[in-house]
């Protein structure tokens, strides 16, 4: 069997992703990374219209969000996690309903398959 397209790869990425931040498997700074690197894989094949990841993401810029927090001063730390916490909260909402529309028009609910299709799915 032939392997599926790329676009399609790429989807199953996008719905692992939205995932994977509603059940707090990752924290939703590098969640939201994983799902604005994976729309703009898409994008030569279908332009997904999410900017609420990449305007939180423009929020962060200048925060540790990542393996960098290691490198940083502990005290410093504490401040810019007070700075990401404030952002994280007015964010939270719109990002996770972002994410369960990922999940609802692109993922099937049984067995955590995706849909093979790039067109949204039937409800």
């Amino acid at each position: 069997m032939a392997n599926p397209p790329k676009s399609v790869s790429y989807l199953k990425k996008l719905v692992s992703a939205a995932r994977a931040i509603v059940t707090y498997q990752v924290g939703l700074p590098v969640g939201c990374i994983r799902v604005s690197r994976v729309l703009s894989w898409l994008r030569p094949y279908k332009e997904l219209s999410y900017p609420v990841f990449d305007e939180y993401l423009q929020e962060l810029r200048t925060l540790p969000i990542s393996s960098e927090r290691l490198e940083w001063n502990r005290d410093a730390l504490r401040e810019a996690d007070k700075k990401l916490e404030v952002v994280s909260r007015r964010f939270r909402d719109k990002l996770f309903e972002a994410c369960y529309e990922i999940i609802d028009l692109y993922g099937m609910q049984s067995g955590g398959a995706t849909s093979t299709k790039l067109e949204p799915m039937s409800r």
